[in-house]
C-alpha cells in the first residue's frame, strides 16, 4: 500500500505546487471555450466551458504524473526535442480517450469514427501546451562577474540590503511572494522586491537563476547534490537551492555541475 501512496503524494505535490502551469492551463481552457475551438462553437457556451475546463484540468493532472516520472530521469530534460515529445505523446494517449468520452456525454460526438479526430485534437493541444510550458519555464537569466584582471564594479543590488548585510558576499536570493530572502555570508534578510528586478541588479556577480524562485552565486556553491530525482546546490551557509530541469543542461555546459 505504501508503494502506491508515495507516488500519488508526489503527483499531488507536483500538481499543487506548479501554480504557474495551472494558471496558464486555465487561461487556455477559457480561451478555447469562448473561441469554440475545434468545432465546438456550435454547442452551448456552458457545455463548451465544462468541456474545455475539465479537459485542461485533466491534462494538467496527467502532466503532473508524467513530470514525476521525468524527474526521476533528469537527463530527459537536457534534450529539448525529447523534453517536448515525451510529455506530448504521453499526455495525448489518455487525453484522447477522455476527450472522446467527455464529448460523447456533452455533445453526442462519441461515434467510433470520431476517435481519430480527438487523437489529433489532443496531440495539437498537448503539443502546444508543452511548448508553451517550456517557454514559461525556460532557463533563467545569468549574471556576469567582472572579467579577469579588471576591478570589481558596483553591484546595484547592494543598495537594497539592510545595514547588517552591507559588504557581505551574496550567496543566493529566493523569491517569497512579493518579497525576497537574501542569503549572505553575514546571514539572511527579507526585502521587498521582485526576483526579476534583483537579477538585473545583481550583474557584477557571477550567478544564475537556477530555479524560477532562486538565483545563486557561483562562488557560493559548496557542493552539488545529485539524486535519481533531482539536482540541488548546497551553499556555503548550508542552505540548499533546487535546480529546475530546464536549467540542468545550461549549468552542465557552463561547468557548474
Amino acid at each position: 500500500m505504501g508503494r502506491l501512496v508515495q507516488p500519488v503524494r508526489k503527483i499531488f505535490k507536483q500538481w499543487r505546487g506548479d501554480w504557474r502551469s495551472h494558471s496558464v492551463s486555465a487561461a487556455v481552457g477559457l480561451f478555447l471555450a469562448f473561441a469554440g475551438a475545434f468545432g465546438t462553437h456550435a454547442t452551448p457556451l456552458y457545455s463548451r466551458l465544462l468541456f474545455w475546463v475539465l479537459l485542461m484540468f485533466a491534462g494538467s493532472l496527467c502532466a503532473s504524473f508524467i513530470l514525476v516520472f521525468m524527474s526521476q530521469r533528469p537527463r530527459l530534460g537536457e534534450n529539448k526535442i525529447i523534453l517536448w515529445a515525451t510529455p506530448t505523446i504521453l499526455v495525448t494517449i489518455p487525453m484522447s480517450l477522455f476527450a472522446w468520452g467527455l464529448s460523447s456525454i456533452l455533445f453526442g460526438f462519441g461515434a467510433p469514427s470520431n476517435f481519430p479526430f480527438f487523437v489529433w485534437v489532443s496531440f495539437v493541444v498537448s503539443g502546444s501546451m508543452t511548448a508553451l510550458m517550456m517557454q514559461v519555464n525556460m532557463p533563467g537569466p545569468v549574471t556576469e562577474g567582472p572579467k579577469t584582471g579588471t576591478p570589481a564594479g558596483t553591484v546595484r543590488f547592494m543598495a537594497r540590503l539592510p545595514q547588517e548585510l552591507k559588504g557581505a558576499m551574496i550567496y543566493a536570493v529566493k523569491s517569497e511572494d512579493h518579497y525576497l530572502t537574501v542569503y549572505s555570508s553575514n546571514g539572511s534578510a527579507l526585502i521587498l522586491s521582485r526576483l526579476a528586478d534583483a537579477i538585473s541588479e545583481l550583474d557584477g556577480i557571477e550567478g544564475a537563476q537556477v530555479h524560477r524562485s532562486w538565483w545563486v552565486a557561483r562562488d557560493a556553491i559548496a557542493e552539488v547534490l545529485q539524486t535519481r530525482n533531482r539536482i540541488m546546490l548546497k551553499l556555503k551557509n548550508d542552505v540548499v537551492a533546487p535546480v529546475s530541469r530546464p536549467n540542468v543542461k545550461e549549468l552542465r555546459a557552463s561547468g557548474w555541475i
